[in-house]
């Protein structure tokens, strides 16, 4: 039988890399067979791997050692990430020291975390940004969730997201956007 398929025929013959033409969603390609098991063993795993290597070459931060308030901020959000994440805690913790280390040292990244999380704000007052499940995987929730029965009926939770969304117009008059 005949592959036409670059990407099975990348596979089939054993290429280091693949080249991915538009056709598939990115999500059917990544977890759908013959590539799930190639994106796991060959990408994501290696690139897990690599980035708690190479975060350990950047120095601890933490509030003693860093100066601006994003920095603070974003450590005192991932303490809290920690407690309740369960899945690839190392991975995490690595990302997080890269992230406030360079927010940290370098005004470009900065600047440029600060404008992603702008049009983060701007996307969720449009109605573009959708809300975390109710039940998400690895992820410990505190009591009072747990023993809120309305909240754990709902599908999607009463978070600050989803009151953005619900008071968008007044936030927009307030901002004038």
């Amino acid at each position: 039988m005949e592959i036409n398929d670059k990407v099975e025929m990348a596979l089939r013959d054993g290429k280091p890399t693949i080249i991915f033409d538009n056709t598939r969603r990115v999500d059917q390609t990544i977890l759908a067979q013959p590539l799930r098991n190639y994106f796991i063993q060959k990408v994501k795993k290696p690139l897990m791997k690599a980035l708690v290597v190479l975060s350990r070459r950047y120095p601890q931060p933490t509030k003693e050692n860093t100066g601006n308030i994003i920095s603070h901020s974003i450590l005192e959000i991932f303490q809290e990430f920690h407690e309740r994440n369960s899945a690839r805690p190392d991975m995490m913790r690595g990302a997080e020291r890269v992230f406030v280390d360079e927010v940290e040292h370098d005004r470009v990244y900065y600047d440029m975390f600060n404008w992603i999380l702008e049009q983060v704000i701007l996307k969720i007052l449009e109605g573009k940004w959708g809300l975390r499940n109710n039940k998400m995987l690895y992820w410990k929730e505190p009591d009072s969730f747990l023993n809120d029965t309305e909240q754990l009926k709902r599908k999607t939770r009463d978070t600050v997201i989803s009151r953005m969304i619900e008071h968008r117009e007044e936030i927009k008059a307030i901002l004038r956007i």
